[in-house]
């Protein structure tokens, strides 16, 4: 069987730093990409002139405002012709059996919609970052595996919930069925709820551990900031409203409780990163970005349940179902604050 046109879709904004590897790793791929398409959110570093001289060869390049990162894959998506689509950041490269391993995901099992990779961090790659994803009780996303060594604990090929947005292969039909990126999120979670509506049609995903992705992770907004608290909790609420049963909506709220407390804890006892990173933040940045999220996650709520009404209509799975999921992929509080 010949390979499936794959065309890749890479997101760019500021990373000179990065751009020459990552495009290079699509490039050498052992089963080659049909057309590679690089859209560009307004960088000022230096990137969009790298490839304009050519030192950065690609089949495509967009340029377009910084309307986040949902609004630049759905530009990239409109131009794409390939079967299989892939969406990727820029901060990571790829093993070059990747594609390889995502197209036999593909071949072997038609229901599949979505392929997750193993990712792992490009500066501590005996270390993971993402397998898959899981569901903390309150819709909170959380990457399957990560921070653990990788010790060939996730070898399976098997199903998933979805993947991390770093990089993600979506069959072109069915993105055709379900529509883009939701372009109102701008940063953080817009994949989770393209995922949501997928399997709301029927898709499965599916988790391919030779498919290795190398990720400098949050390169761009740094492993925790109060602007990715306020996207993640909005668009976290967001996806509440579009794809729970609304008399499960009230009862993420203890577990959204146990999760601030449980960061706090966290931040507290010290010892990683992360912890440090939000240690130096000022409280009260953090309480402003929390009530800016939950205030304007109200205000954008009307559009969101006509939207959740639109796929009601639309879809194979309803709402119940959904809750299902999150407790058939579930993560832990631990999971959520190491």
């Amino acid at each position: 069987m010949g390979a499936i046109p794959t065309t890749a879709i890479i997101a760019n904004y500021n990373g000179a730093d990065y751009l020459a590897r990552c495009v290079s790793s699509f490039r050498e791929q052992t089963t080659p990409f049909t057309e590679l398409i690089v859209v560009d959110a307004g960088s000022t570093d230096g990137s969009p002139e790298m490839i304009h001289d050519g030192s950065v060869p690609v089949d495509a390049y967009i340029q377009d405002d910084n309307r986040g990162y949902g609004a630049a894959l759905n530009l990239g998506m409109q131009q794409a012709q390939g079967e299989i689509v892939v969406f990727s950041n820029i901060d990571l490269f790829l093993d070059p059996h990747w594609l390889a391993a995502v197209h036999e995901q593909f071949e072997a099992h038609p229901d599949c919609g979505l392929v997750a990779s193993k990712i792992l961090y490009m500066d501590e790659p005996q270390r993971i970052n993402s397998t898959g994803m899981l569901f903390y009780a309150d819709f909170s996303a959380i990457n399957r595996g990560m921070n653990e060594m990788d010790d060939g604990q996730y070898q399976e090929a098997e199903e998933v919930f979805g993947a991390n947005g770093a990089v993600m292969a979506f069959r072109r039909s069915v993105l055709t069925q379900i529509g883009g990126f939701d372009e109102r999120y701008f940063l953080f979670r817009e994949e989770d709820e393209l995922m949501w509506r997928m399997k709301r049609h029927g898709w499965v995903s599916r988790y391919a551990p030779e498919a290795i992705v190398y990720h400098k992770r949050s390169a761009s907004t740094g492993l925790f900031s109060p602007l990715k608290l306020y996207y993640s909790e909005r668009n976290r609420l967001w996806n509440i409203l579009k794809h729970l049963p609304l008399r499960c909506v009230f009862t993420t709220i203890p577990a959204v409780f146990s999760r601030y407390l449980g960061n706090l804890r966290h931040v507290r006892a010290g010892g990683t990163s992360k912890a440090e990173q939000v240690a130096r933040i000022p409280k009260w940045k953090l309480a402003l970005a929390l009530l800016r999220a939950w205030v304007d996650a109200m205000v954008g709520a009307p559009s969101m349940l006509r939207k959740r009404r639109q796929y009601n209509r639309t879809s194979t799975v309803t709402p119940r179902q959904a809750r299902k999921w999150v407790q058939q992929y579930p993560a832990t509080l631990e999971d959520m604050i190491k």
